[in-house]
């Protein structure tokens, strides 16, 4: 079947849809208060990638309905030298699968 996903700027859940039914399939639900801003499948679709306003990548198993990665992607300050979180512009994954790439 063909399948989109949603992300939640205000509820910060990631869904998973069945396009056919309309029906959610699965969904995630990450940290209270971050939104999620942008959502995309892995190359096998067994894995959703979500970008928060946080700056936190995470990885969710669809098949296990959990997250199973996460990681920060801070950026330095100009001044100062001091880390900072800054929201995620966007998310993609590399051709062959082992990458992830985020645009600040």
């Amino acid at each position: 079947g063909e399948f989109f996903l949603s992300g939640g700027l205000q509820d910060s859940k990631v869904t998973v849809w069945d396009a056919e039914s309309m029906l959610d399939i699965v969904s995630f639900t990450g940290p209270e208060d971050l939104g999620v801003l942008r959502v995309a499948f892995s190359l096998d679709a067994k894995f959703v990638i979500s970008a928060d306003t946080g700056g936190t990548v995470r990885v969710w198993s669809i098949e296990a309905g959990r997250e199973v990665l996460a990681r920060s992607v801070q950026q330095r300050a100009a001044k100062g030298g001091e880390r900072e979180e800054e929201p995620l512009e966007c998310v993609d994954v590399s051709s062959n699968g082992q990458f992830v790439a985020t645009v600040v």
